[in-house]
């Protein structure tokens, strides 16, 4: 890469001819290398700190603005170079050039070739000349030879770089599979792969259409041949004419359609319709087709005749009604539709019903089960899992019943009916319950309850334990073996419930004998 290189004030001075209407000739004899890094200032006179003076330098003008300059130093000193100057025959430091990175370093025992492309902002360069020119190693130009830079690109524009073989290859490669446009494209390989991928038909290739009995002309449908044919009167039969008129064939993209109607009226109604609707075409045919005379002699798609179904109706056995059978008929069908039937208000006698939900009627069943019965008297022989809501019931064998309104069952001591009903503290039914409760292992035993009260009066709370002697049997009407009225049960026993108040045998709770 070429360096720009500052002229300096003196420099400039010495270039400048006598009569200050150019330049003057001016020979470069030295190279001054220094080691100092700097912005270079054109009023400086000498480097910042010169380390070595070369004298042994070759230079070229490479282009307008472009000299190479190469200084060579072949002693013992080892020195880094950052800077270095152009010095003229009278020892003026004509351009100064200077960075912070070392451009170069010499060891002792090496030979010191600096080769700089400078570039000279505003100066000609032909005005420089140098002393030995025998060791000059410039870069090529297209005026100079030199050292030249090799790329194996085909498009880089950039002239200071030579293309190797492997370009001039590429740029052959390339050249030989491109079409000539001179050829009009007859140097196509393959004309037919062409044809197909640019979408062209074989009638790309048929030839003129002048000669309308040629085969080409049976294939070819272009507008010249069309309007042709249609102004000459000579239609041999080849395209299809309604009242000496040509069908004229209308696309509509909005709706897939294709629509073919006569060409002298395009208001007419449309001979034939073709719809494209999702994979399937309809077709859709005008009654005014004279092609179409109400019989099968018309049209054909595909080998299937294209029939105006609604003018004839085939009469075949079983039309009755009188009247012309074969004429247009509108026929009404009825809507497909559900009929629903609904039963009510009925009477029904059933040997067994499974799984029925019977409301407000009353029934005589026989083996019965899994009703939801409600609001309704029922007379069962044999009932299973039924569901009471507020009925008292005379049951032979009913088992699982489930009561609603907080009762709970229990059976009366005097009959054997079944009661929903709450057990109020001294109730019969409570001295039943009291009495299974108690009499589970034997009245009064380890391990059972009694409904007991403090025979001294206090509150117990749950968990207190007393000696049965400080407390009564209470709430009992009637008279059950082991439980007297009043009376205090033996051991000790543990409070299950709360007991306060005056002791009196209405005031009881639950009680559980502990040893």
């Amino acid at each position: 890469m070429a360096l720009k290189i500052t002229i300096t004030d003196a420099g400039r001075a010495e270039i400048t001819n006598a009569e200050n209407t150019g330049t003057a000739p001016v020979t470069i004899t030295h190279i001054a290398l220094g080691d100092a890094g700097y912005p270079p200032d054109p009023a400086q006179v000498a480097l910042h700190s010169e380390v070595k003076r070369v004298s042994s330098i070759a230079g070229e003008v490479v282009a307008a603005n472009t000299i190479s300059v190469t200084a060579k130093d072949e002693s013992n000193d080892d020195y880094t170079v950052r800077e270095f100057g152009l010095i003229t025959e009278h020892g003026t430091l004509f351009a100064v050039y200077s960075q912070i990175a070392p451009i170069i370093e010499k060891a002792t025992p090496s030979t010191l070739l600096l080769t700089i492309d400078v570039v000279l902002a505003d100066l000609d360069a032909a005005s420089l000349s140098f002393g030995d020119v025998t060791f000059s190693n410039p870069p090529a130009s297209k005026t100079v030879a030199g050292v030249v830079k090799l790329s194996s690109s085909v498009t880089n524009p950039d002239e200071s770089v030579a293309a190797t073989a492997l370009a001039a290859k590429k740029a052959y490669d390339a050249a030989a599979v491109r079409l000539e446009k001179s050829a009009n494209l007859s140097d196509l390989d393959n004309k037919t792969q062409a044809r197909e991928n640019l979408g062209l038909s074989e009638a790309s290739t048929q030839g003129s259409t002048d000669s309308r009995t040629s085969p080409s002309t049976t294939t070819l449908l272009q507008a010249k041949a069309m309007n042709d044919h249609r102004n000459s009167g000579d239609h041999d039969g080849r395209y299809v004419m309604l009242d000496n008129g040509i069908i004229a064939i209308e696309f509509d993209l909005a709706t897939n359609t294709i629509i073919f109607r006569q060409k002298s009226s395009e208001t007419d109604a449309p001979i034939l319709q073709a719809r494209s609707v999702g994979q399937a075409v309809r077709f859709s045919v005008s009654h005014d087709a004279p092609e179409l005379n109400g019989d099968s002699t018309g049209w054909t798609i595909g080998g299937k005749k294209i029939v105006d179904e609604t003018r004839s109706i085939s009469t075949g056995a079983g039309l009755t009604g009188g009247g012309n059978l074969s004429s247009n008929r509108t026929l009404s069908i009825p809507g497909s539709g559900v009929q629903t039937y609904m039963l009510a208000d009925y009477s029904v006698s059933l040997d067994k019903l499974q799984n029925w939900m019977i409301t407000n009627q009353k029934m005589s069943a026989d083996a019965i089960e899994s009703r939801a019965i409600k609001d309704g008297a029922v007379t069962p022989s044999k009932v299973e899992p039924w569901s009471l809501t507020h009925e008292q019931m005379a049951a032979n064998g009913i088992q699982g019943r489930a009561i609603n309104s907080g009762a709970i069952i229990a059976r009366h001591i005097s009959d054997n009916n079944v009661y929903a009903q709450h057990l109020s503290q001294g109730s019969p039914e409570g001295d039943w319950v009291r009495e299974r409760i108690a009499n589970r292992g034997g009245i009064g035993w380890v391990g059972t309850y009694g409904f007991l009260s403090r025979r001294n009066g206090g509150t117990s709370s749950p968990g207190d334990t007393l000696s049965g002697s400080n407390l009564q049997w209470a709430g009992i009407r009637e008279k059950v073996t082991g439980m007297t009225l009043g009376g205090s049960p033996a051991g000790t026993w543990r409070c299950m419930g709360i007991a306060a108040n005056d002791g009196s045998s209405g005031d009881a709770t639950l009680w559980l004998r502990i040893s």
